[in-house]
């Protein structure tokens, strides 16, 4: 369940330097402002969670199988987030560095996110043979 952690991990990066960003965003006023930190709050808050769970199922002190599905919440969630807000990116009026940026956050989060729900599918055929 490595990538499980891996996936939480990234995702709490990720969406802590949000939260840093918007505090600090002069730009960003009143509802703009609230919605964003609802939104990266959200994701600190599963990135916890799943990062949590992982350590807790490698001590064996929670179940891998809810683990699991969290982990796949989370991959599901965060990859449907950046295909909608990546896209909206990519078309928007950003500049080049902006997009790039935001495309190497999507990128990597596709990239753990498919690894992680990988390895939760290998654990849950692995318990069905051995079960």
């Amino acid at each position: 369940m490595i990538w499980g952690g891996a996936l939480g991990l990234w995702t709490l990066l990720v969406w802590v330097g949000r939260i840093r960003n918007v505090v600090g965003a002069d730009d960003i006023g009143g509802f703009g402002k609230l919605w964003r930190l609802v939104v990266a709050v959200g994701f600190v808050v599963v990135g916890a969670a799943v990062t949590i769970g992982v350590l807790s199922s490698v001590k064996k002190a929670t179940k891998p199988a809810a683990v699991g599905s969290l982990v796949v919440g989370l991959a599901v969630v965060g990859s449907g987030w950046w295909l909608i807000r990546g896209g909206q990116i990519l078309i928007g009026d950003w500049d080049t560095s902006f997009k790039v940026v935001h495309t190497l956050l999507a990128t990597a989060t596709f990239g753990f996110s498919a690894m992680a729900w990988r390895a939760v599918r290998s654990q849950q055929l692995a318990s069905v043979s051995h079960g």
